[in-house]
């Protein structure tokens, strides 16, 4: 693996929580992404004059330790498979002192700008990429977030008014959720998530009420996988929709719907794990078996993504 990013965490790049927002783990990784290619040869494909880009249709995040404002962060990026249009990366977000952070694989694709369409990578970055072949570590292995052989979930925003979904969020892409080339980033979508999930009460009814009486319990991702299903552009609008999927004693999971109101056509699909999280010690709080029983009677199997 080559190293392919070096900052911090900055302050307005956390949260309420006070930790590194989820959107800002794939910011970070997204300049991680572009930084790699370069070395791989394509140093042209992220500039206006590009004719060939790499876009992320999918990834894998687990947050494995948060990061507190200032933390000073690396990522360390290398390659699990290369086929002839796409390609399988891993990225290791760590502190200055080696914890590991966040652990990332995503599956990228050579896009020709002027169709959309993938197309094959040149020889020179199949002969680079040799030099970062990487096996696939246990601590990037999805906990029980996906089966074997997924296929991904679409549904169309009729499907989900057909269904219990809740609508958490909507609203229209901004000029700042865009790269050089006019698609809206992975990392936009993910910050459309956070700004949103707050809304689905049914989900975290503890983090609700704890807001409402001034108390310390919030929600932490622990676990993400998105799949991106058309690329929207700034000026497009959204819709947000959640669906309860699992619950346990230590975790909950959930179903995310991101759709184009206009179309009706899926935008994008997230599945999450999270938990409850005390702000003041840190750490994980339990959920009660009442409650247990209760997200897994509103649960919807039928919309995972």
């Amino acid at each position: 693996m080559i190293e392919t990013y070096t900052g911090q965490a900055l302050q307005w790049e956390c949260d309420e929580l006070g930790h590194l927002n989820m959107r800002h783990y794939m910011t970070k990784v997204h300049q991680a992404r572009q930084f790699f290619f370069i070395e791989l040869g394509l140093v042209k494909a992220f500039t206006a004059s590009a004719d060939s880009t790499v876009r992320s249709k999918s990834f894998i995040v687990r947050y494995l330790k948060e990061s507190r404002p200032g933390a000073r962060l690396k990522i360390k990026t290398g390659v699990i498979s290369l086929s002839d249009t796409s390609a399988e990366l891993l990225h290791i977000m760590t502190h200055f002192d080696g914890t590991v952070s966040a652990a990332i694989v995503e599956t990228v694709e050579h896009i020709y700008l002027r169709t959309g369409a993938a197309f094959n990578w040149p020889r020179r970055v199949h002969r680079a990429a040799q030099n970062y072949i990487t096996e696939r570590p246990a601590i990037s292995l999805p906990r029980g977030l996906l089966p074997a052989d997924y296929s991904p979930l679409a549904p169309s925003r009729e499907a989900l008014l057909e269904s219990r979904a809740v609508k958490i969020g909507m609203g229209v892409f901004q000029p700042a959720e865009i790269d050089i080339f006019g698609a809206v980033t992975p990392q936009a979508h993910l910050g459309r998530l956070t700004e949103s999930v707050g809304n689905f009460i049914g989900l975290w009814p503890e983090v609700d009420e704890s807001l409402q009486s001034g108390g310390h319990i919030g929600g932490a991702l622990l676990e993400l996988a998105a799949y991106i299903h058309h690329v929207p552009t700034a000026g497009e609008a959204l819709e947000l929709y959640g669906a309860v999927q699992d619950a346990n004693p230590y975790t909950r999971q959930a179903a995310y719907h991101m759709v184009d109101p206009a179309t009706g056509a899926s935008w994008a699909s997230l599945l999450a794990s999270g938990c409850l999280f005390d702000l003041d010690a840190r750490n994980l709080v339990k959920t009660s078996p009442d409650q247990i029983a209760a997200l897994k009677s509103m649960a919807i199997p039928a919309l995972r993504p």
